[in-house]
């Protein structure tokens, strides 16, 4: 009995390969997206699958039309992941912060055009929390306020 069980298991483990589907094919293009007057406005990787579906994946930039860079960050699985930082269109940083399958995490910050911190705290699952300040653009603080996930 132990015999004829051990046989049709090994039967089956050797047999499952035959029905199992081949990983799916995939592979990685840039885009490029132009102003009306053909400077570069956004450059990124989509992951198009076998069945012509795309998401974006991997690095993400745009500029405004001076040329200047706007945004850079990541995609993963189509959402943003990791760190992404805006700029003003003076070139001074607007906001950095950090993204985890898409959702706000970790600290943030964002600047006014001046290059005077706006505001700093931290996003816990997209939601304030902990210690946020707040400043006016000459750089004295407005306000400060605790959260405990929103």
């Amino acid at each position: 009995m132990t015999v004829r069980v051990t046989l049709i298991a090994a039967l089956l483990l050797l047999c499952a390969p035959m029905f199992a589907k081949p990983p799916a094919k995939v592979k990685l293009e840039w885009r490029t997206t132009e102003y009306e007057s053909g400077k570069i406005h956004e450059k990124y990787t989509v992951q198009v699958s076998e069945g012509g579906g795309e998401k974006r994946w991997g690095e993400y930039t745009a500029w405004y039309e001076t040329g200047k860079k706007s945004v850079e960050g990541e995609y993963e699985d189509g959402k943003r992941q990791g760190r992404w930082e805006w700029f003003h269109e003076n070139g001074e940083k607007q906001e950095s912060g950090f993204y985890e399958a898409g959702v706000e995490w970790n600290e943030w910050t964002k600047w006014h055009p001046n290059g005077k911190k706006a505001s700093e705290g931290k996003y816990a699952n997209g939601k304030l929390h902990e210690k946020w300040g707040w400043w006016w653009e000459n750089g004295k603080k407005k306000e400060e306020q605790y959260y405990d996930l929103g």
